[in-house]
């Protein structure tokens, strides 16, 4: 089977792997056919930190070929996602994966839209974490775009920078931009590092425990958000937007150096051209 492989940076390669034969207990096999690289997976690219050789990919998208599972039936559309990018990914032709982390959806988008879902919910996920109050966003890429669009179905709204705020969010944090927040959050606020710059040590962060600031790291993918964040895309009141980049499983390496500029990428599997699911 055909499976996108990481072996360092600038080194991924389009290789022909065994196909698994058995499906453990709990596990399904999924035809994929898209995979999106989100922030925790370019961070680990870019600081040469993922498992070599491993498949790439932190959100797929596909189409389940087998299971032991009555909840996923043969043909049912799923979303699946990797709790830790740093481990390996999901772009392999035929995969399996644990149920635990595959979601069925009730109507089907096309397949890189679906491979976006649970970024949007790893983000709803933490914000859904915040406390009440209006806060602020420290930092650059794209998850800012979907911060925007996020706060407002949360009852919150973004203040400008300068502003002291309940809580702050930082993008791809270094010690300035925590120092940074400190000043901007007040006493006893909650500041959210969504993610850091390669390699970045946070010599700070004692110092904003020792002034009682509340921390919250990372993000997390769980089926009721991946569910909530649907429901807000199938009303139309959430773009699935948020500044990927879409190549086709031939164009990793202009992929992976898009990914290094800044953006999340998308590659689908071009040999698969239906849109929807039967």
């Amino acid at each position: 089977m055909r499976v996108l492989a990481y072996y360092g940076k600038s080194d991924i390669r389009d290789e022909e792997w065994p196909r698994p034969k058995k499906i453990p207990q709990g596990s399904v096999r999924v035809a994929v056919r898209a995979v999106t690289l989100g922030e925790a997976a370019r961070s680990a690219y870019l600081s040469g930190g993922m498992a070599a050789p491993s498949p790439v990919g932190q959100y797929a998208a596909g189409i389940v070929e087998e299971s032991a599972e009555e909840s996923f039936p043969r043909g049912t559309p799923v979303l699946l996602w990797s709790d830790d990018a740093s481990r390996g990914g999901l772009a392999e032709e035929s995969l399996v994966w644990p149920a635990e982390r595959i979601c069925a959806l009730p109507k089907a988008l096309s397949y890189p839209e679906m491979t976006l879902l649970p970024l949007w919910a790893e983000l709803l996920s933490a914000l859904e974490g915040l406390p009440d109050g209006n806060g602020t966003v420290l930092g650059e890429g794209p998850q800012l775009e979907m911060i925007k669009a996020l706060t407002p179905h949360l009852g919150a709204e973004l203040l400008p920078e300068g502003q002291e705020a309940a809580w702050t969010i930082l993008l791809r944090a270094d010690d300035k931009l925590l120092e940074k927040a400190m000043m901007n959050t007040r006493p006893g606020g909650t500041i959210l590092i969504l993610s850091t710059v390669p390699g970045a040590a946070l010599g700070n962060l004692p110092l904003a425990l020792e002034k009682r600031f509340c921390f919250n790291f990372g993000a997390v993918c769980q089926k009721r958000t991946l569910e909530k964040v649907f429901s807000l895309t199938s009303q139309g009141g959430l773009s699935l937007v948020c500044g990927n980049k879409l190549f086709s499983w031939d164009q990793a390496d202009e992929a992976f150096f898009e990914l290094e500029k800044g953006s999340f990428v998308t590659l689908y599997q071009e040999s698969f051209d239906e849109p929807y699911f039967p």
